[in-house]
């Protein structure tokens, strides 16, 4: 997950990047996403509960034998939560490394963990000729909008790309082009002093999956009917987090009661 340079805050479950100097804040991209339909992850949870307390059930019998109720359920329910949570403090750390990287910093010595993360970082840049152009840069929309934080624009095998990085283990998700293509269009890049950047002319864009033991570089497209989509869910995440509590009313009294 990138963590963004300009200031950002939550409010209604999402999160906004500040305005400066007269912009309004604006809802970050991927709280723009979370309006998509993730059923699968319903499962996805209630599978790593179910794996948990069966790999567990020795620590979780004295809880059962005790009466625990409340904390039982809340060892059990939580075991997505926790694993997603080493997940995303990986994520980010590799996302520190790789941009790093791209800065031509000195790496040094690593966790070992990361190790092979870097190799693969290293072996993208080398074999794709990577030429960094702006590295973690806030793209800003005014028309909708919105602000998100790109992991980098830059040439790559010769053209000009936004590319974003996943570190999962699932792979590149459809979603990423939704989140590409709201990069590709915002109408200039801030700094976080407020200062303004032109976006580079795109050619294209990728999402580039990264695993200790290997990497791949994913084309998404970012075409007007993908970006479509995206402005779609900018207007469903207007009605939840504020309109969808403003269209009903009280309950009214029949007139001749």
């Amino acid at each position: 997950m990138t963590t963004p340079l300009v200031e950002t805050f939550s409010q209604f479950g999402s999160r906004f990047y500040r305005g400066v100097d007269g912009l309004e804040d604006a809802i970050g991209v991927t709280s723009v996403l979370k309006n998509l339909d993730k059923e699968f992850l319903g499962y996805a949870r209630a599978k790593l509960s179910g794996q948990y307390a069966w790999d567990h059930m020795g620590s979780l019998l004295p809880l059962y034998s005790e009466g625990e109720e409340q904390a039982f359920v809340d060892v059990v329910k939580g075991a997505a939560t926790r694993k997603w949570n080493v997940a995303r403090d990986l994520g980010t750390a590799v996302h520190n490394i790789f941009e790093r990287l791209l800065l031509g910093e000195k790496i040094g010595s690593v966790h070992p963990e990361h190790k092979g993360f870097l190799e693969q970082a290293e072996k993208f840049v080398k074999e794709f000729d990577v030429e960094a152009i702006h590295v973690e840069k806030t793209c800003w929309n005014t028309r909708l909008n919105y602000a998100g934080t790109a992991d980098l624009f830059a040439k790559v095998a010769g053209e000009t790309i936004v590319l974003d990085l996943k570190t999962g283990a699932s792979g590149i998700f459809p979603e990423t082009a939704l989140q590409l293509a709201a990069y590709a269009n915002a109408e200039f890049l801030l700094e976080p002093d407020g200062t303004r950047l032109e976006l580079p002319q795109l050619e294209g864009a990728a999402a580039l999956s990264l695993r200790p033991d290997t990497f791949s570089v994913i084309p998404c497209r970012i075409d007007e009917e993908v970006f479509n989509v995206f402005e779609h869910l900018v207007g469903v995440s207007k009605w939840q987090r504020g309109l969808s509590r403003s269209v009903l009313g009280p309950p009214v009294q029949a007139p001749n009661k």
